[in-house]
């Protein structure tokens, strides 16, 4: 008879206990929860200025300029800094605001006022790109304010033209009651004004005699009385001296720009003496511009 072995049913024992106190205790081999590390940080973002223009780049004191930056949409605001480099404003420094009017277009309007006097301007641009780093770009070209041109001296014609004005308020073609006659002290400041006009008769666009007369009379026949004066020294003046090619035109206010106001509407001899200043000729001279 076969000797059965004392090991086997020891080893099936202790086994069985193993069973048994795995049950008892619950399994601790789980696998652990693997942590899940937060997403990375959205990128910072990205701007960047591409141009920088002004139209025009010169301008004259109280003109203005169009400034205009290209660059990242919706990224402004947008911040134009102009800077003295040359003239005898130099250092003075303006800033400016640039609002985007298109998408990608920020757009300001530099006027050369007193705080832009003349000089030579560098032209500087930053945007401030919010959430990323702001950008700055200086442009190659500088925006130039100019002085105000002196005006031009004034040429001969001109003066003249000025002295015929403040003769017309003291005039010096004078005609006596109901007359259109040129009188010697009228003919020779004619020859004078003739003599002045010859001499510069190139620069004359265009010189126009007027006809005066005083209250007394019919508004018509007052009309044809001024117009009976203005030629008639119409004809003295280019008697007087060479005056071809100048343009020459009458025209008869008759009693509607009376120079002297006389209180008595009747004809009396004081009345007419008292008229005198209103029957008159007068010159208006007018210059080619230059």
């Amino acid at each position: 008879m076969k000797r059965v072995s004392k090991v086997l049913p020891l080893t099936l024992a202790l086994a069985l206990v193993a069973l048994l106190l795995v049950g008892a205790t619950g399994c601790t081999c789980k696998k652990p929860i693997e942590e899940v590390p937060p997403p990375p940080p959205p990128p910072a973002k990205v701007c960047a200025i591409d141009a920088i223009d002004a139209n025009p780049w010169t301008i004259n004191v109280g003109q203005s300029s169009s400034l205009s930056v290209r660059g990242t949409p919706g990224s402004g605001p947008v911040t134009a800094l102009l800077t003295c480099i040359e003239g005898s404003a130099l250092g003075t420094t303006k800033s400016m605001t640039l609002t985007e009017s298109t998408p990608g277009v920020y757009t300001g309007t530099a006027t050369a006022d007193a705080t832009l006097p003349p000089c030579k301007y560098r032209v500087e641009a930053e945007m401030a790109c919010p959430g990323g780093a702001p950008v700055k770009l200086v442009s190659s070209r500088a925006l130039v304010v100019n002085a105000p041109a002196p005006p031009p001296a004034p040429t001969a014609c001109m003066q003249f033209m000025e002295e015929l004005q403040r003769d017309a308020k003291n005039p010096k073609i004078l005609f006596n009651f109901d007359k259109a006659l040129i009188s010697s002290a009228s003919a020779d400041y004619i020859k004078y004004v003739a003599g002045k006009l010859a001499s510069f008769k190139g620069d004359i666009d265009m010189v126009l005699i007027e006809g005066h007369t005083d209250p007394f009379g019919t508004t018509e026949y007052n009309l044809n009385l001024g117009a009976e004066r203005a030629r008639a020294t119409l004809d003295a003046t280019q008697a007087a001296a060479d005056l071809s090619g100048v343009n020459f035109e009458t025209k008869s206010w008759g009693e509607e720009q009376l120079l002297v106001i006389v209180p008595s509407t009747v004809k009396t001899q004081k009345a007419i003496d008292d008229n005198q200043p209103n029957r008159r000729a007068v010159y208006t001279l007018q210059c080619r511009a230059k």
